[in-house]
């Protein structure tokens, strides 16, 4: 087992480019019982409150647990199957940093009795009861239960369930820490990259992108930017936020059921014919494909070493 990170200097402005978003919180039995393909790389862990789960990855072998215990999932995992009488809480975040590297990087499995860290639990409830909140108010509130980041949502219950995600994070951290993980940090930059990177990073999923105003609003020209952006992040702002809108892409498809008119239209395109187009030009398959494929082959870590290199 690692040894926790000794304690490094990192600026405010740092802390503030983590990015924190959380995919679904929920109690009940698993959505996915049955699941045999890989996965997409975000912070996923399930208390078995009932049942048993035996879960398998190439890289750390498999795992079984039963009710009681937490199960946070290895990065690599390409199957889990539940049994028939599991009941679980389930909670999926995105927890890394603007180059995409982990806060933790889960490199093998962790299974821990809920006793040992009952504040986990605890969190973890009050964040599905925030999220449930957002959900209820939505048309189909079963069927949306996987698909927070998709649907309207008032300011104030932003605010709440914000809150809740953070203090979840921070115990998260907490746990991290006394497991053993050593948390990432990412190198100090030019606060004009962070600013940028900010503001790329919290546009809606229907961003309209502007170079022009971006840089005129930082005091530079667009060639300025795209130097200072490039030194920092191999690549350019105009780049990096079509790769953070591809990003948001996969999550819709494999996180959802959302279809795929409906998709297309949340993530700023005026015809599903555009957005079918701007997907196969990025990743090399049609979203519809990769749904399908999505039931057979493993495709997701394919997609997301596309984000890395294109």
């Amino acid at each position: 087992m690692k040894s926790p990170s000794p304690p490094t200097s990192v600026r405010l402005l740092d802390w503030t480019r983590l990015r924190t978003e959380l995919l679904w919180a929920y109690e009940g039995s698993p959505l996915s019982p049955h699941f045999h393909r890989e996965e997409v790389d975000t912070v996923m862990c399930w208390l078995l409150l009932r049942g048993s789960v035996k879960a398998r990855s190439p890289t750390c072998g498999t795992v079984q647990a039963g009710a009681g215990q937490w199960v946070f999932v290895a990065r690599d995992k390409v199957a889990h199957d539940f049994s028939d009488d599991a009941r679980i809480i389930s909670v999926r975040l995105v927890i890394h940093w603007p180059d995409g590297q982990p806060l933790y990087d889960h490199d093998r499995w962790q299974c821990f009795a809920a006793t040992d860290y009952p504040q986990l639990e605890k969190l973890s409830r009050r964040l599905i009861k925030q999220a449930e909140r957002i959900v209820d108010k939505s048309n189909e509130p079963e069927h949306n239960r996987t698909r927070l980041n998709a649907l309207d949502c008032a300011f104030s219950d932003y605010l709440v369930l914000e809150n809740a995600t953070n203090r979840w994070v921070q115990e998260y951290d907490r746990v991290m820490q006394k497991l053993g993980f050593e948390r990432s940090h990412i190198q100090p930059m030019d606060v004009r990259v962070s600013a940028c990177l900010k503001f790329i990073e919290q546009l809606p999923m229907d961003r309209q992108f502007d170079e022009t105003e971006l840089a005129k609003s930082l005091g530079l020209s667009v060639s300025q930017l795209n130097r200072i952006f490039v030194q920092a992040m191999k690549c350019t702002p105009k780049h990096y936020a079509e790769n953070m809108r591809l990003v948001d892409t996969i999550n819709l498809l494999t996180t959802t059921q959302m279809p795929l008119k409906e998709l297309a239209f949340t993530l700023g395109f005026k015809q599903p014919s555009h957005f079918a187009s701007w997907f196969k030009k990025k990743t090399g398959i049609y979203p519809k494909e990769y749904r399908q494929q999505q039931q057979e082959h493993p495709w997701h870590q394919q997609l997301v070493q596309t984000l890395k290199t294109r």
